[in-house]
């Protein structure tokens, strides 16, 4: 921001308190940095770029990849998101369209318009897929994947990060109406 004003995108949640039972706890996650790439892989230098910049190859569809301090998800054919520390994104995402050449490829920094969810547990997965239409249970949903579906009738992203361990990252709009949303449905439980 322009003003030197910071915040964390994790604001649109500060009142919210981590919800937690026997099986299942949500809190909300830590701020990250988020870079959207956008190109197409076969025209554009992307693959070699995120080599370079952040040290991963491009995921395959539906999968994310972990490196030791980013992690790259696939989105769309032509769209992937790049999760970096919170400080890093505009070095990273120079760094990367700096690579690109000026190629018809580009990379965003969208850091303060996401939040992160953390829903974890053993009924994670159960809570979860009351509002999604997919089946997020390990051996359909392993660790490692990823992917944007709706969720409580809003778009989400979905990842499992662990063993009964999901992320969601939605638009920051939207973040305490997904939260008010897990909450109630947790009650359902």
């Amino acid at each position: 921001m322009d003003s030197g004003q910071t915040f964390s995108a994790t604001a649109a949640l500060e009142s919210a308190a981590k919800v937690e039972t026997s099986t299942v706890s949500v809190a909300a996650g830590q701020s990250h940095g988020m870079i959207r790439i956008q190109g197409d892989a076969e025209l554009a230098p992307i693959a070699d770029a995120v080599k370079i910049v952040a040290g991963l190859a491009l995921p395959e569809p539906g999968q994310l990849l972990q490196g030791d301090t980013k992690r790259l998800h696939w989105l769309t054919p032509k769209e992937w998101l790049l999760v970096t520390s919170e400080d890093e994104d505009f070095a990273i995402a120079a760094s990367l369209n700096k690579e690109f050449a000026g190629g018809p490829a580009l990379a965003t920094v969208i850091s303060d318009s996401r939040v992160t969810i953390e829903v974890n547990g053993a009924d994670a997965a159960t809570l979860l897929m009351q509002g999604c239409a997919l089946d997020l249970h390990t051996i359909n949903f392993p660790v490692s994947s990823s992917t944007v579906t709706r969720l409580g009738g809003v778009a989400a992203m979905i990842s499992c990060l662990g063993d009964q361990s999901f992320e969601l990252i939605v638009d920051r709009p939207l973040a305490r109406y997904i939260w008010d949303w897990l909450i109630d449905s947790v009650k359902g439980l």
